[in-house]
């Protein structure tokens, strides 16, 4: 699972489709997680091993009775304005 959105850095590079991958869940407690999300160039860059050119954090409610971790990560990921035309791929 993963993502791909347009995305303008901000040293003005534009990334018409930039690659975007949980790399890591911590579940903090029983009702909280922490994903680190990864931004690639493209989906090429990962396949490659290319770097990753960001790194960061969200935090998100976390539901025992709900999809696995990594879905519920995504599926929050997807509710906030600057992912909000996203593409699941």
């Amino acid at each position: 699972m993963a993502l791909t959105t347009a995305y303008l850095s901000s040293f003005g590079t534009n990334f018409p489709a930039c690659y975007l991958r949980i790399t890591k869940i911590e579940l903090t407690d029983k009702t909280q997680l922490r994903a680190e999300l990864s931004y690639y160039a493209d989906q090429t860059c990962v396949k490659s091993s290319q770097p990753v050119f960001i790194n960061f954090k969200i935090n998100c409610l976390y539901d025992l009775d709900g999809p696995n971790p990594i879905k519920q990560a995504y599926l929050h990921l997807k509710t906030l304005p600057e992912f909000a035309d996203a593409i699941d791929c």
